[in-house]
């Protein structure tokens, strides 16, 4: 199978000794923001653009996501992942005990797609969207500060770093998916 063509990342040389490099006029590619992985959105799978399943990266559409699964994982403190249904989703958020770290995957697409990480104290929402991160932001504050996600250490803006349940918040508004980008205040991540 040949990689996908048409694949918006796909620019200049693909490959040099070994690494991947694809970039858009020089600027570094978004990382997926609770894993830290640039190729999350193509199921691991650079190379071919084929999720694991064998679904093509970016053979979905939002109709076909509408009430479609959500990835659901968590760390407590062993690594578990199910798929389970947008009200699934839901009320395990709802149930999830505070000493829990957790991940809600809505709509794992090439572009549109809502990742909300939960932490005992915070939740981060990131949104895939025209070809780049957004982050939630409820605050102008920028100063990065160090948080953990899931098994990871990573550097957030602290206007970005929201209350435990904001992140239901999004996700119980999912099916509307265009709107939340214009209801709320986002930072490009």
């Amino acid at each position: 199978m040949a990689a996908n063509p048409s694949c918006p990342l796909r620019r200049g040389p693909a490959h040099r000794e070994g690494n991947l490099d694809f970039s858009w006029a020089g600027k570094p590619l978004a990382t997926d923001p609770y894993t830290g992985n640039r190729y999350a959105f193509a199921g691991g799978n650079p190379i071919w653009w084929v999720r694991t399943l064998g679904r093509p990266v970016g053979s979905c559409c939002r109709e076909e996501a509408k009430g479609m699964a959500v990835l659901f994982e968590t760390w407590s403190p062993t690594y578990e992942r199910r798929t389970v249904s947008v009200q699934e989703a839901v009320q395990a958020y709802r149930e999830l005990p505070v000493n829990t770290s957790a991940a809600f995957s809505w709509n794992d697409c090439e572009e549109e797609c809502l990742i909300v990480g939960v932490e005992p104290e915070f939740s981060t929402v990131t949104m895939g969207r025209d070809r780049s991160f957004w982050n939630l932001r409820i605050s102008e504050d920028d100063e990065p500060v160090e948080i953990r996600l899931g098994a990871d250490d990573h550097m957030w803006p602290r206007g970005c770093v929201l209350p435990r349940d904001m992140g239901l918040e999004l996700l119980l508004k999912v099916d509307e998916f265009d709107s939340l980008f214009h209801e709320y205040s986002w930072a490009e991540g």
